[in-house]
């Protein structure tokens, strides 16, 4: 995976070619924002893969950079690449490289089928759908509506899950609570 990552000042917003970015770089400027950090797909440069900003001066920020975790990455494979992009700047850093580094094994296969792609976690909006799908009996569309639910932290809306005979399957597999569109990845060589 390729990626390019910069840090600039709020003045420096300029060369951001998305305007609504730009809108939102001037908005955290007025509040006191002073340093962005941008983190872009080189493959697909309109691919925001991070974009946030700090009123500190970015080399004390405590904060990991793309980079950092990715330096962290034990199997800088695909996959683990893959799910170093989705979760990044949704997840603590820890979560993450705990999810990459330490991947689970289940004895039931359907689980360990169908959280494969993801080191045994179910992480992936997908992955939750088709779970619900499977064991609820439910149709894609009400399955949709119901992860949507799941991540809106809808207690009563996760509660037929919850309650599920079929819960304790993935119960220990989400350290998130969230699940999160996998990213389309084209690797061209690791960086």
């Amino acid at each position: 995976m390729k990626y390019v990552e910069m840090i600039l000042s709020v003045e420096d917003a300029s060369i951001i070619k998305f305007p609504t970015l730009v809108d939102k770089v001037k908005e955290w400027a007025s509040n006191g924002v002073k340093f962005i950090r941008l983190v872009t797909d080189t493959v697909k440069p309109d691919y925001i893969i991070h974009f946030s900003g700090t009123s500190n001066n970015p080399l004390k920020s405590t904060a990991p950079i793309f980079n950092e975790l990715y330096e962290k990455v034990k199997d800088p494979s695909p996959q683990n690449l893959t799910i170093l992009k989705a979760l990044y700047n949704h997840v603590p850093p820890e979560t993450i490289l705990t999810i990459i580094n330490t991947p689970l094994s289940s004895k039931n296969t359907y689980i360990q089928g169908l959280l494969a792609e993801s080191n045994g976690y179910l992480i992936y909006k997908h992955q939750l759908e088709q779970f619900i799908m499977d064991k609820l009996d439910l149709e894609l569309a009400s399955a949709t509506t119901f992860r949507k639910d799941w991540n809106k932290k809808s207690v009563r809306k996760r509660e037929p899950l919850i309650q599920s005979e079929h819960y304790y399957l993935i119960e220990s597999k989400m350290p998130q609570y969230f699940v999160f569109d996998k990213p389309e990845v084209e690797f061209t060589g690791l960086n």
